[in-house]
């Protein structure tokens, strides 16, 4: 016991030394330090910053002139000192930018308040108030009054992004964990993503306001309001993520929740009783959630060869070779006028209707190809109608599009079995919700190797895939079927069309009048 608090003091003594800059003191010899303790994964995460004052004030010469209008609102509530401090910072440290304060009905009204309740309206009606007092600013970041920025020009960075909403997500406290519980993976060495939102500073751009909202006020004072925005600024289809931040943002930006030093406004029973009404709240409508309908013009077939992590259905790593995919390509050249789309990890090239088109090595090809194709379909040309199938075991028979039908997606066969007594099913599904869901789904198993529709049905279901793989923090197996059958079956609220029409009998190895032969 008594060694266990000599390595966590020291752990707590050589992150007060290192944070938040790592240029004090002896920085080998603290990384040293630690992983002699036992807190190797830690050391790793060490380094010196990406963000400085330098790069920062670069950026700012830069583009400064170009970014349009920063707007900073601060909301708080009965945290006076909390409140002065962070406007020191955010006024220092923000130039040029329009700041307004909202006090939430303080006991002792706050004196640089813009504008101020009479009584105590809650989280989502003060930052709706800072919305409307920002309404003629191009982006905007929400802070409560305990986080501030550390830097002059901090904004930068998020404001050229191009991404319409981030937030400042750190892994639970500071420090205090060795390793990630929300955070799932970082893009391109850029955006880190989390299963779980933040409210402490957010960021907008005009647009994520002007088409998603403001906050939702009938969560009451406190909870699921601005991750409800989150969600819906993400099913508009203007995030790749729910919920995403800059990597390394703990070099611009302090939170006092981040530390543990400062008190919750909402404590006690009343936070139980606000999280529960809440939860339930924000449950019903997340399982509610609807397409953004509309689509463009022509069709699309997308397909994916994804060399960098083994395929889990294959056990083995697939070979860097764009004649995995020839069989298909070659099909659907012959049987229609769609557009092909082959994502890749090693291979690049436009080819009138065929493009290969290449993305930095990710996860589990799965998962990833999913992830990728919304992606880029969010933000390139749109179709009329999307097939996303698998490469090696795909071709078309038979021109499925001029059969496509409004609010409908298309899926394969699989086997004949009821998904709650196929154990392989079962097994493959993780250890919480899904598998939970797995063993009394009283549903046929259908095949996500061929997933297909309208664009905005493909899109919506994509949503979907990537809302809830986060939400479950990736706890749904380790291939995406069982979550596919969860949302085709348990999320989905438009029609859900299979069988002999849309593919071939699951490996059945036949030439039908299906549209595509599948394995």
């Amino acid at each position: 016991m008594k060694e266990q608090h000599t390595i966590s003091y020291l752990k707590d003594a050589l992150f007060g030394l290192l944070d938040p800059y790592y240029s004090h003191g002896s920085f080998n010899k603290a990384l040293q330090a630690l992983r002699l303790v036992g807190y190797g994964n830690i050391a790793q995460q060490i380094r010196r910053p990406r963000y400085t004052q330098e790069s920062l004030t670069h950026m700012y010469m830069i583009h400064g002139d170009k970014i349009g209008k920063i707007g900073i609102g601060i909301t708080t509530h009965n945290r006076r000192e909390r409140f002065n401090e962070t406007y020191g910072h955010i006024l220092s440290n923000s130039p040029d930018c329009k700041i307004v304060v909202v006090d939430d009905a303080s006991d002792i009204p706050c004196e640089k308040a813009t504008y101020r309740f009479d009584e105590n309206v809650g989280i989502a009606a003060a930052k709706n108030k800072c919305f409307e007092l920002l309404s003629d600013c191009d982006h905007i970041f929400l802070f409560d009054d305990d986080c501030y920025p550390k830097l002059t020009f901090w904004y930068m960075p998020y404001v050229l992004s191009g991404i319409n909403h981030m937030m400042y997500l750190f892994d639970q406290k500071r420090y205090k964990f060795d390793k990630p519980i929300y955070k799932r993976f970082v893009l391109d060495d850029t955006y880190s993503v989390h299963s779980h939102a933040k409210g402490c500073m957010l960021y907008y751009t005009k647009e994520a306001i002007e088409k998603a909202g403001v906050m939702y006020t009938g969560f009451g004072r406190w909870g699921g309001e601005h991750t409800d925005l989150s969600d819906r600024i993400f099913f508009s289809g203007l995030t790749p993520f729910p919920y995403m931040d800059l990597e390394y943002s703990y070099d611009l930006i302090y939170s006092a929740d981040e530390y543990d030093a400062t008190p919750r406004t909402v404590n006690g029973q009343e936070f139980w009783d606000c999280f529960n009404k809440t939860q339930e709240m924000y449950l019903e409508r997340a399982n509610n959630r609807t397409s953004t309908l509309g689509y463009g013009e022509g069709d699309l077939v997308v397909a994916h060869i994804l060399t960098s992590m083994p395929d889990p259905q294959r056990g083995t790593q697939w070979p860097k070779d764009i004649g995995v995919a020839q069989k298909l390509v070659d099909s659907v050249l012959e049987n229609s006028g769609a557009d092909i789309l082959v994502f890749t990890d090693f291979y690049e090239g436009d080819f009138g209707r065929v493009k290969y088109v290449k993305y930095p090595d990710g996860m589990s090809p799965l998962f990833y190809k999913l992830f990728i194709t919304y992606d880029y379909l969010r933000r390139s040309k749109k179709y009329k109608n999307i097939f996303i199938v698998d490469s090696n075991d795909v071709e078309m028979l038979h021109n499925p599009f001029p059969h496509i039908k409004d609010l409908t997606l298309y899926v394969g066969r699989d086997v004949p079995c009821i998904i709650k007594d196929y154990d392989w099913m079962i097994n493959s599904s993780g250890t919480s919700t899904v598998n939970f869901w797995a063993r009394q789904a009283d549903f046929p198993m259908v095949n996500a190797g061929v997933i297909g529709g309208r664009a905005d049905m493909v899109m919506h279901f994509l949503r979907l895939f990537i809302f809830w793989y986060m939400k479950y923090k990736g706890d749904v197996g380790e291939r995406n079927m069982p979550l596919c059958n969860y949302i085709f079956w348990d999320k989905w609220r438009y029609k859900l069309e299979y069988g002999k029409h849309v593919t071939t009998r699951f490996k059945a190895y036949e030439r039908t009048n299906a549209w595509w032969k599948h394995k």
